[in-house]
């Protein structure tokens, strides 16, 4: 039986007198395809279809109440170019591990509530949009393992209430780091990584002082590594092989070898 909430508080089936809010069908191991009847559910909150084998195409709309969905992990096709002002509550959004090939969809900038996105590991290609840098509430972009290209737009510098965002793996992009993703003040991790970047990287990521992570490793970067990293003091992984990177930077008074062949874990312990 799958879990189904309704608004009296009780579990019902779909046949159940409540009105439903919580369909979770996650690893259920069903095939086949979505019926379009499910945006009939219209006081849906949370919706999760993950880790099963539906294929074809589907279509989420007019579920003005639904928060989460989660349709990751399964054989989806075509693309999610949906009419996204009809479900303008929507906060958390995945739909990694698919066989989506497309543009990424415009009408996601709508979604002026959504807190995490996660449309890694399809084959999205073309640019990323510029108007992704409105999603201001954003805490969570997962864009890697697709076929994206052209350049990374700076407007992602105007999400500042991002914590993680992942660009890269087989995504193909021209030019180098925005400086732009100076502003990004809540970052925590930032994964950059083996997506063909080059030039230099900006001396404003010195001011990411949250940042826990860094990775930039596999791609076309060059010159001498900027002097305010050295400001990154929560700085406890950074990874940037397979450049072509020069110099060193001061962390809490202390001089770190940057080996460009491996990461480096920073140990706080001993730079007391």
């Amino acid at each position: 039986m799958p879990r189904v909430a309704t608004d009296k508080g009780k579990r019902e089936d779909f046949n159940g007198t409540g009105r439903v809010v919580s369909v979770d069908l996650t690893d259920k191991n069903i095939s086949g395809s979505v019926s379009l009847t499910i945006s009939g559910l219209d006081r849906l909150i949370n919706l999760s279809l993950a880790v099963n084998k539906f294929t074809g195409t589907i279509e989420i709309a007019n579920l003005s109440s639904l928060q989460s969905l989660n349709i990751s992990n399964n054989q989806f096709t075509d693309g999610i170019d949906w009419n996204y002002s009809s479900i303008p509550n929507l906060e958390v959004f995945d739909a990694c591990n698919n066989n989506f090939t497309a543009f990424l969809p415009l009408g996601l900038s709508s979604l002026k509530k959504l807190k995490y996105l996660h449309l890694g590991g399809n084959y999205f290609y073309g640019k990323i949009p510029q108007s992704y840098g409105n999603l201001i509430g954003l805490q969570y972009l997962w864009l890697s393992f697709n076929d994206l290209r052209g350049k990374i737009p700076g407007e992602l510098g105007n999400l500042t209430n991002l914590k993680e965002i992942y660009l890269g793996y087989f995504n193909v992009f021209e030019g180098g780091i925005p400086v732009q993703f100076g502003k990004l003040v809540s970052l925590v991790l930032m994964d950059l990584a083996s997506c063909k970047l080059d030039g230099r990287i900006p001396r404003e990521l010195g001011n990411l002082k949250s940042l826990q992570t860094l990775f930039l490793y596999g791609n076309f970067l060059s010159g001498s590594i900027p002097k305010q990293l050295g400001n990154l003091t929560g700085l406890m992984s950074l990874a940037i092989s397979n450049n072509t990177l020069t110099g060193f930077f001061v962390i809490i008074s202390r001089v770190v070898e940057v080996r460009i062949s491996q990461t480096i874990p920073f140990n706080h312990d001993v730079h007391q």
